[in-house]
């Protein structure tokens, strides 16, 4: 018999704040937008979701303009680096074409949004000297990962006669 006491009175998402931190990343998707104010450019919208330990645990949003400020215009060259991609000139709409899939390490913060809740951004003020908002995922260059196969501990049959 089902308790109705017992129920949940919400279900959990996973849009909940995750802790400050650098995480890897990958854009799940990016596409353009219109703002609600008309006097405002269209925007790039992308939404990253985020892995530990190779679990999906959390989404971030992000946003990139066309400004000509500097955060803006410093945060687009990180993520154009990050992605390891070769632009020179570009609008935000050719971005929604060639960064879905694409991994990258993030740096998150907890801000709030609004209405004065926790939400998580992207960090790019009060980073540490040397940290960027986003950073390209190092690839992992182990030698048994060209094999393909395992290598263990058991000797080869008739090693002894080489």
């Amino acid at each position: 018999m089902i308790n109705f006491d017992r129920l949940p009175t919400s279900i959990g998402t996973d849009f909940a704040p995750l802790p400050e931190g650098e995480y890897e990343a990958k854009i799940m998707k990016a596409e353009m937008r219109t703002p609600q104010d008309p006097r405002k450019p269209d925007y790039l919208s992308i939404q990253w979701g985020v892995f530990e330990n190779g679990k999906r645990t959390g989404t971030v949003f992000d946003i990139m303009t066309e400004s000509e400020k500097a955060i803006p215009l410093y945060k687009l060259r990180c993520l154009i680096e990050a992605m390891g991609l070769n632009l020179t000139r570009f609008e935000l709409k050719d971005l929604t074409k060639v960064i879905p899939g694409k991994r990258a390490m993030i740096n998150i913060e907890v801000s709030k949004d609004n209405n004065g809740n926790d939400r998580n951004a992207i960090k790019v003020i009060g980073l540490a000297a040397g940290e960027k908002p986003y950073r390209a995922i190092e690839e992992d260059t182990a030698e048994d990962e060209e094999l393909p196969f395992v290598m263990g501990d058991e000797p080869l049959p008739y090693a002894d006669e080489y």
